[in-house]
Formats: structure tokens, sequence, C-alpha cells
């Protein structure tokens, strides 16, 4: 699971970003940004698994993906 965050400023809806991603977890919002566009939002939180593609396409470096981390902690020994 990751969180894909968009830069609405940034974004100018060119969907490059929801197009190419495996596990459509991206969409266009109804709400428009500054410059007039409908920008990308991440509707499917946990459907997303990181791959990191719609931040590698995207011709405005206005996508971010943070991965959730897993941390192993060891038990106790009792």
């Amino acid at each position: 699971m990751a969180k894909i965050l968009v830069d609405k400023e940034r974004c100018k809806g060119c969907k490059m970003c929801i197009v190419i991603c495996p596990k459509k977890v991206l969409a266009l919002s109804t709400e428009l940004n500054p410059a007039g566009s409908r920008y990308a939002i991440q509707v499917e939180e946990k459907e997303c698994i990181g791959c990191r593609l719609c931040g590698m396409i995207c011709p405005d470096s206005a996508v971010s993906i943070y991965a959730e981390r897993r941390i192993n902690l060891p038990r106790s020994q009792t």
C-alpha cells in the first residue's frame, strides 16, 4: 500500500499517470487548480502497489509516492 500525493498547483491534468496505473487508483478531481485544470487524485489508497509508474511518467514532476514501510520488531523472549 502506498500514498500518492499530487501537487495540484503543478498538475495540468494530462491523465498520463491515470492511464499508466496498473491498479487504476488515480482519477481526475472534480475541482480545478489555480490554472483552471482538473488535477489527479488518488481514489483507492489500499489498492496502490507502490510501483511508482505514475511518478516516473509525470511530465511535470507533480506526483510523489510514499510507500508504507513495515518494521518488524523482535519479540521479547520470556
